[in-house]
């Protein structure tokens, strides 16, 4: 079984979450992609974020009719900062035997020398980074840990002549680069738009729309 972990702030989960999803599950041939809510990011000021069980009521309502996404609340549910090591262990139990992808943005990838027990993460389940607006692949050739991946190859992916390269990490596991179509969305845009009470048309699925507006998150 092949579980994909997609996890997030989801300040709110919009259309290019999704798409970043599903594009995901049909490369990687996943069985599942695993939506998991961040409950205290590390990496945030939490004053900048709904509150967890709001954001997760939004995922949920996001992926309803999606038979091959699911939902964690596991980062929500547990006490103090959440941490990338601890929801990857939670999988394994949960799933014995599974291989675990973790998907995150080239962004969020650029700070994984920060990450707690990064190198027992790297020992134990795959990585799949996808491409974010406004970053870079070549930015990974400034990481510490060194990314075995020659600089043309980087760059072929940033100017798409090529859409995947996998690179096998000294640990055993491997390292998915996905280079996918631009989706110019993102969470500050939705809730800049939201809080001035613009058109949110094509940026939010109508459910999470209309569940925001009834609750007035964001607009305050």
């Amino acid at each position: 079984m092949k579980i994909g972990i997609f996890g997030g702030t989801f300040n709110p989960i919009h259309n290019c979450h999704l798409r970043i999803a599903k594009q995901v599950w049909r490369q990687m041939k996943l069985d599942r992609v695993v939506f998991v809510p961040s409950g205290h990011p590390p990496h945030k000021p939490e004053a900048m974020i709904q509150a967890p069980q709001n954001r997760l009521t939004l995922v949920r309502l996001a992926i309803a009719d999606s038979p091959y996404f699911d939902l964690s609340d596991q980062e929500v549910s547990r006490s103090g900062k959440s941490y990338a090591i601890e929801t990857v262990e939670a999988f394994r139990q949960e799933y014995p035997g599974a291989e675990i992808f973790f998907i995150l943005g080239v962004d969020a990838f650029l700070e994984i020398d920060s990450w707690r027990d990064v190198e027992r993460l790297i020992r134990i389940c795959h990585f799949v980074v996808v491409s974010r607006q406004g970053f870079s692949f070549q930015q990974m050739g400034k990481l510490k840990r060194p990314i075995q991946a020659d600089t043309p190859s980087l760059l072929a992916l940033d100017r798409g002549r090529i859409r995947k390269k996998e690179i096998l990490l000294k640990s055993g596991k491997t390292l998915f680069l996905l280079k996918l179509p631009s989706c110019p969305i993102s969470s500050t845009q939705v809730r800049e738009r939201l809080k001035a009470r613009q058109d949110m048309k094509n940026l939010l699925p109508e459910a999470v729309k209309s569940y925001i507006l009834k609750n007035r998150l964001y607009q305050d």
